[in-house]
Formats: structure tokens, sequence, C-alpha cells
């Protein structure tokens, strides 16, 4: 039996066992995709071919839009990256170097913006974000920024939202925006164990509270109380516009309440007892590990 009859007969079983052989990197484990693929270049030049020969199949066209899109995907940092689909298309239709960067080329200009669609409608408004940070925190998502839009602040102008990217002497830098994100995370967690309904980063008009309790109460977090009054961040004012009272959760500093504008400011302690009697105390012991680790964190970064 030579290498052809061999293949075929692969082919056969595959068949057999109810598998699209047009389709196989959807249906077979990336091991098995892998070694069909050299089974079949060693054999006939290319997967392609030996479908041809085999009688399935028709003369090579070109890959349709859905196929060039899966090509491509968004990674949790908003970076764009070629999926196990992009080698099966090229295989597939047979294309070279040249041909599959200008057939995907604007397939990838559009996943690239989709990309910065996502990190507007998941990540903004940020606290302390400015242009310097959001280089050194998303250096590919920047790319695709200033490729697609020039600068920031035409970025955000797309979405009709004004930002002051100034970088003032207070600001914590890179870590202390992860500080905020993961305090946001774990507030998320907290009001899931108290309420029957939380919305996250749903977008109103030109504005995106962190979190929309029941329909109608607008929530927003920031690592610690002062950043309500950072220059750069005019939530509340923007707020005002849409309603007429919001609430802002904190976890560094002074555990009083205080209102800024329509914003009740509040320290996240003030859910503890909801939580005790939701029986969730595990929480409020993580909250307050995060809180403690983050006291010392700031001192580190300040000495």
């Amino acid at each position: 039996m030579n290498d052809k009859e061999r293949m075929f007969n692969r082919i056969d079983a595959l068949i057999d066992a109810d598998i699209d052989v047009t389709r196989i990197s959807k249906e077979l484990t990336q091991q098995e995709y892998g070694a069909i693929r050299k089974q079949a270049a060693r054999a006939f030049g290319s997967y392609a071919q030996a479908l041809w020969e085999y009688g399935i199949g028709g003369p090579i066209g070109k890959p349709s839009e859905t196929e060039l899109f899966g090509c491509f995907e968004i990674t949790d940092n908003y970076e764009v990256v070629k999926t196990p689909n992009a080698a099966y298309v090229r295989e597939m239709y047979e294309l070279d170097d040249v041909t599959y960067r200008r057939l995907t080329q604007p397939y990838r200009k559009q996943t690239e913006i989709d990309a910065l669609d996502e990190f507007y409608r998941e990540q903004y408004p940020l606290d302390h974000l400015p242009t310097a940070v959001l280089r050194e925190t998303y250096p590919k998502l920047y790319g695709y920024l200033r490729k697609h839009y020039g600068t920031y602040s035409a970025f955000l102008k797309a979405y009709r939202i004004s930002y002051d990217f100034a970088l003032d002497r207070n600001f914590g830098g890179r870590k202390s925006a992860s500080y905020g994100h993961a305090f946001e995370r774990k507030l998320g967690v907290i009001l899931r164990a108290i309420y029957t309904d939380v919305e996250h980063h749903v977008k109103i008009d030109d504005c995106i509270p962190d979190f929309v309790l029941n329909g109608a109460q607008w929530v927003d977090a920031k690592l610690s109380a002062s950043t309500i009054y950072d220059t750069r961040s005019r939530t509340a004012d923007k707020y005002a516009k849409k309603v007429d009272a919001m609430t802002v959760y904190y976890a560094l500093g002074k555990r009083e309440p205080f209102t800024y504008g329509i914003a009740e400011v509040l320290h996240v302690s003030t859910l503890y007892s909801a939580l005790e009697r939701a029986g969730r105390r595990d929480l409020v012991d993580d909250m307050e590990a995060f809180i403690s680790a983050n006291d010392i964190k700031r001192k580190e970064d300040a000495a």
C-alpha cells in the first residue's frame, strides 16, 4: 500500500466516524489535525489536494469572509493573534505568504478595531490611565490605536469622550492601574453575592458605569476615595447628565462616607453586613486581605 492509498484509507475512516473531512481543524484535536496534515503533505503535497483526488471538493477558489475572519482572535490583553484556522485556510486554498497577507489584511484590520472597541467597552472609563500608561500596560493595543486613530485623544473622540491625559506626579503608574482593576473585579463578586441583578460595563449613551444594580442604581469602583477628585476623571459630572444619584465604593483610605456631586462615596466595608447575612464571610475576609496587601504595596512603592 502506497502513501496515497494510506491517506485515502485515513479519509475513509474519518468519514465513517462522521467527521466532516472538509473541516478537520474544527472537528479534531490539534494533535490529530497536525498528523493528518503531515500525512497528506507527504502523499499529495497538501490536504486540499488529497481531498480533491479523493473526490471531495472542486477547484480551489478563495476563502470566505467567515474563514478569513476566523484566522484571527482577540486575547485577554486585547492583542490580535492568528488562530489555528489560519494554517488550515492557507493549506486548504494553497495560499502563499503574499496572497495570504493580501487577503487577510482587511480582516486583521477590522479585528484590531474590534479589539479597541472591546477595550473601550470593558475597561473605560479607567481611573488613571493616561497615554503613557496605556502604552506600557497594553503595548499591542496602543499600536492598533496609533495605526487606526492616530492618537488616544482621537480614539476617545470617536466615542464622544473627552479625557485629560496629563500624567501628574501623584499617579501610581501601571501598578496602581492593576490594583484598581483587581478591586473592581472583587467588588463585582461582592455585589453579585448581594444583588440579584448586576450588570457590568453597560454602555448608556456616552457613559459606562462599572455596575448597574437592579437595572437602576449606578455604581463605580475606585481604588481610593481621593480618585474621585482627580481632574482627569469627571465621572460624577458626566453621569449627572443621565442619573440623579450614584454610588462609589472605594477600598483604600479612611472609612468615612461622604458625598461628591451626585455620588454617595462609601467604603467597601459598608457592604460587609449584607455579605454576612448572605453567608459570605469569606468575601469579607478576602477584601480585607486585599486592602491590607495594597496598603503594604503602596508604602513599598512610595519608598
